[in-house]
């Protein structure tokens, strides 16, 4: 029904001029203001910002859309509203519409993602008032932010690759490299330094479902799944294999925590699969801690300039040719060594 309120409303206003419109024209002008006398209408939102421990957040900054039926054709019909949270996470809105929708929560120290809240949009109507909608004081609409850690230096990469049953993909976690097996066996281990941390391979499942399957390569390692974005990777709980089953036609979505070369380092590994003509295509990005920590917060601006001048430096054409122009393992090992002094707490700033 909405939805065709609001159709009408858009062809009102094409329809609708100023001054001198004709018969008809009026009509639709009168029409137009019956709508909005329908629709236009002044409410009360409540609401109150927490973090993920169910904390306030005091001083938060909200940014709202409120729509409304404007009083003449071709005007905004769109109003922005901008709110900020008091000393026990709580604020109200007085304006007039029908629709209010949550664009933005910001504060600094704390991540906003829309996942976090998934009630963003609420739709309001004459002498009604819900709970639902926070529109009674005493029952406020919750809204979530994550409180970010402590920022360190963490290497992000990412690939692409698709997996038959028996296929894999080699993956060197810390220096963010990696290779399919089969020209690992062919051709050897071309790069100097290059380590074996993690398996991704496919094999064969019952009733047509193939398994996407992650085994750490080292001793004293493992996996963990988690639905769940953590940013300090789990203390216990890693196993020596994982296994992820995919049924033709379907995909799944979800991270893998990886504890490697005994402790050495983390990392959070997101993955993205889907099962189609008796394959798994896979897309995976990854964020690993080399300090050791559990801790995956990314945050440093010596962090970002540490992945910008990698990226800058590690283009290179596809391939196993051990002349090819890039950047080897030791020079990354020297290009992490150079930025991994300044990315330590209370040495940076922090991102906003």
């Amino acid at each position: 029904m909405k939805k065709i309120i609001l159709v009408l409303l858009l062809l009102i206003g094409s329809c609708g001029v100023a001054f001198g419109e004709s018969k008809p024209a009026s009509k639709m002008g009168q029409m137009r203001e019956l709508f909005r006398e329908e629709l236009t209408m002044k409410f009360k939102f409540y609401g109150k910002v927490l973090d993920f421990d169910g904390n306030p957040v005091p001083g938060a900054r909200l940014t709202f859309h409120v729509r409304y039926v404007p009083a003449f054709p071709g005007m905004r019909d769109l109003k922005e509203v901008v709110v900020n949270t008091g000393p026990d996470g709580r604020f109200s809105i007085k304006e007039e519409g029908f629709i209010l929708s949550l664009e933005s929560i910001a504060k600094e120290g704390y991540e906003y993602l829309f996942h976090y809240c998934p009630e963003r949009i609420f739709s309001f109507r004459k002498d009604e008032e819900k709970a639902e909608l926070g529109q009674l004081k005493e029952t406020p609409i919750l809204f979530k932010l994550r409180k970010k850690g402590t920022p360190t230096l963490i290497l992000t990469a990412g690939a692409s690759f698709s997996l038959h049953p028996g296929d894999s993909h080699i993956f060197d976690l810390l220096w963010q490299q990696a290779r399919d097996s089969n020209r690992i066996l062919a051709l050897g281990d071309t790069y100097r330094g290059w380590h074996a941390d993690l398996r991704i391979g496919a094999e064969a499942g019952e009733d047509g479902v193939l398994n996407l399957v992650l085994q750490p390569l080292d001793d004293d390692t493992g996996v963990l799944l988690d639905e769940r974005t953590l940013y300090e990777a789990p203390e216990g709980g890693y196993q020596p294999v994982a296994y992820l089953p995919i049924r033709e036609g379907s995909g799944l979505e979800t991270f893998a925590y990886i504890r490697g070369r005994g402790g050495k380092f983390y990392t959070r590994m997101k993955i993205e699969a889907g099962h189609r003509q008796e394959k798994i295509f896979v897309h995976v990005s990854y964020a690993t801690n080399p300090e050791g920590g559990r801790n995956l917060e990314f945050g440093t601006e010596e962090a970002k300039r540490y992945q910008q001048e990698l990226n800058a430096r590690t283009r290179r054409p596809y391939g196993y040719d051990p002349n090819a122009k890039g950047l080897s393992i030791e020079e990354r090992r020297q290009l992490h060594e150079k930025y991994k002094q300044t990315a330590r707490p209370g040495k940076v700033k922090h991102d906003e």
